[in-house]
């Protein structure tokens, strides 16, 4: 029996190894959306930046594999947002705003076995990287995973293009059935988010002109409260009375809101992946609708 027991552990290692080759394959076809992207006439001058990025894109599959589980809490993401504002000297005590001290020594214990925080000899700890101002682009790239893992789509991230009529960048270009879907990762609450963002976001996907489009705000508040209105009076400036009237924000479900059926306005309560999801099927039902 302890033969057996050994025999199965020794499997069930090989295949986790297995998945994570399978996912480090598919992550690399994002030759797919570069080559949709040339195909548009786009001339892309930059995707997938290192620069950043809390975690490098050469670390080993295993380590890459539980910092993208981890990714995926909400208290994970707002533990890093804190960590990042005290780069240069924090303790415990300062990561713990959103999650008990024994959740923020496991992720600071995680952090410091693959060397993004070091232990100081005046105690605490320090980033152990370069200065990071935000967690901005690693939450790009974890949306940019999420396409890849979750959805089997390939997917790119901090995209620049030469001579757009607009410029700007381009949080996450994924293909979805070799459709373009664009994704705004807002990684600010709702009240950092102005009226200048939304109209920036209406310029991407003139530019652009994905099949569906995302503004996603990393935040378990409410969309209703300012995002709904902010794309409202953006709507309403650029279709006037009657544009708005046939571009309803509609409640898809709880805090998720769509226009047309396929521009979504996504926050994080549920989980990022579950709630890209549900607005995913609602997209395809829409369009294979009887």
């Amino acid at each position: 029996m302890e033969k057996e027991v050994q025999r199965l552990k020794k499997e069930i290692v090989r295949l986790k190894d297995k998945i994570l080759h399978l996912e480090h394959r598919l992550a690399r076809q994002d030759v797919t959306v570069v080559s949709i992207l040339r195909q548009k006439g786009f001339n892309l001058i930059q995707y997938n930046p290192d620069r950043g990025l809390l975690l490098s894109p050469q670390v080993e599959a295993r380590v890459e594999g539980h910092f993208y589980h981890l990714m995926g809490r909400y208290s994970f993401r707002l533990f890093l947002r804190d960590l990042i504002t005290h780069q240069k000297h924090f303790t415990l005590k300062d990561l713990t705003r959103y999650c008990s001290p024994r959740i923020a020594a496991n992720y600071l214990r995680f952090l410091e076995e693959i060397g993004l925080v070091a232990r100081l000899d005046r105690g605490g700890y320090a980033l152990g990287l370069k200065s990071v101002s935000s967690i901005g682009p690693t939450l790009e790239w974890f949306v940019a995973r999420v396409f890849i893992r979750e959805f089997e789509a390939p997917a790119i991230y901090g995209v620049k293009f030469r001579e757009t009529p607009h410029g700007g960048d381009y949080d996450v270009i994924a293909c979805l059935d070799n459709r373009l879907a664009y994704v705004e990762v807002k990684s600010s609450p709702p009240k950092g988010v102005e009226a200048a963002d939304v109209r920036a976001f209406y310029q991407r996907l003139e530019d652009l002109s994905p099949h569906l489009a995302f503004f996603l705000v990393d935040t378990e508040l409410r969309m209703k409260d300012k995002i709904v209105p902010l794309f409202e009076e953006e709507i309403s400036r650029l279709y006037g009375v009657e544009g708005r009237k046939q571009r309803p924000v509609v409640r898809l479900k709880e805090e998720l809101f769509h226009i047309n059926h396929n521009l979504f306005i996504v926050n994080s309560k549920k989980g990022l992946a579950t709630n890209l999801k549900t607005c995913l099927r609602h997209y395809q039902r829409q369009k294979f609708s009887f």
